[in-house]
């Protein structure tokens, strides 16, 4: 329930908003094996709604779960609906119009289905992800092993074929990203640009970011180190709330154009990658950029405007770090580009390897192996129309014996 309404108006909401629920669900007067989904704006804080919901709503101490968009919380139900105005478990509409920037943070969820309907941009170089993973790996030890999609059979053995990933027309099953990350230099390709963008200041990182509305950051590569495609934000602290970020690169000295990341940060709430289809940006995307004048260095740059009139608190950045990524992938016609492939076992073409190369240093070309080949037919047949005849064999037979 987004709540952007008076104080009246939420204990009013909450009261019919709890009654719907019980009414097309449950006969008794709680609610058990659902999520509520709470977002407080303007002057109402995440505590007090809660305690409306609690104290007004008579939601018991039986609902065990409420979610209030920092931490996590458990589903069960049947079915788990996700779209883009709601949320609902086992058919009971939990909430309206879930904010993205609030995200919907889950920990653990028992389902039996999982459905997601999404309705994609119509901005070009927008990136949208369905399911987004980002498992905070800090204090992961070697021996450890995480798995963010496990699939197991039990009960035997399936009469039937268990799938672990299916796709269907137009759909590519999978694209990898190869990163090499870096960290910019803080006095050449990291500033900020504060009091509502009017002041650079050198370097991001330890350091406050979007004090104020309007306050510019700025991330960039040297032209030498080429476009890069994801910027990783590792925070210290978090931000409260969204500072609702729109993102611009430039494409001339000091000029910029908008375009649509998927920012796994949820506006700089929490650690995460903000990532985007490098090729929908790079013809206009230029190296002339040097927002920080002779306190910057030219390069490529990633400008984020901070545009929510709302404290978001004070989010401060550990890094934030720049990709170039390598793509391979598997594509919607069964296309597959790799790095390299090894098998124990033979490699059966069913038509030519082209452009290939052989050897353990790759040392041996195609078209080496053709010449090879072409020398060893010419000399096959020298050898085969070349042969000795009776007579001289005979010849040299009858000599040995004289």
């Amino acid at each position: 329930v987004i709540a952007e309404h008076t104080n009246d108006e939420l204990i009013e909401l909450a009261q019919s908003t709890q009654t719907k629920l019980i009414k097309s669900k449950y006969s008794k007067d709680y609610l058990s094996g659902a999520t509520l989904v709470i977002a407080a704006t303007n002057d109402l804080d995440r505590s007090w709604a809660l305690s409306v919901f609690k104290d007004n709503a008579g939601v018991q101490d039986t609902l065990k779960q409420i979610y209030d968009g920092v931490g996590g919380s458990s589903a069960r139900g049947s079915a788990l609906w996700i779209s883009e105005d709601s949320v609902k478990v086992e058919g009971v509409l939990i909430a309206e119009a879930i904010s993205v920037d609030l995200g919907f943070v889950i920990n653990e969820v028992f389902i039996d289905d999982l459905h997601i309907n999404d309705s994609l941009s119509s901005n070009a170089s927008e990136t949208d992800i369905g399911i987004d993973i980002n498992p905070d790996v800090t204090s992961q030890v070697a021996s450890s092993e995480y798995n963010a999609l496990d699939i197991a059979v039990v009960g035997g053995s399936p009469s039937g074929t268990v799938v672990a990933l299916s796709t269907h027309k137009d759909v590519s099953p999978i694209k990898q990203s190869v990163e090499v990350v870096t960290s910019p230099s803080q006095t050449e390709y990291a500033g900020e640009k504060v009091i509502g963008g009017q002041f650079w200041v050198d370097g991001i990182d330890a350091s406050e970011i979007f004090a104020a509305d309007d306050d510019e950051v700025y991330i960039g590569n040297t032209s030498g180190a080429g476009q890069f495609a994801t910027i990783e934000v590792i925070m210290t602290t978090q931000g409260t709330s969204t500072v609702t970020p729109t993102f611009w690169y430039n494409t001339a000295a000091d000029a910029w154009t908008q375009f649509y990341p998927y920012d796994g940060t949820f506006g700089f709430q929490r650690s995460g990658v903000i990532r985007w289809a490098v090729a929908g940006i790079t013809a206009a995307w230029t190296n002339d950029g040097d927002p920080g004048g002779s306190n910057a260095s030219t390069g490529y740059w990633i400008k984020i405007i901070r545009t929510a009139d709302s404290d978001p608190g004070a989010p401060v950045p550990t890094t934030m770090k720049t990709g170039i990524a390598t793509l391979y992938d598997w594509d919607s016609v069964g296309g597959i580009e790799i790095e390299h492939l090894k098998s124990t076992d033979d490699i059966e073409a069913v038509d030519n390897i082209k452009g290939a190369t052989y050897g353990s240093d790759g040392s041996v070309s195609d078209a080496e192996l053709l010449y090879i080949n072409t020398l060893s037919s010419n000399a096959q047949t020298q050898i085969t129309t070349k042969y000795a005849n009776r007579s001289t064999c005979w010849w040299y037979r009858s000599r040995n014996f004289e």
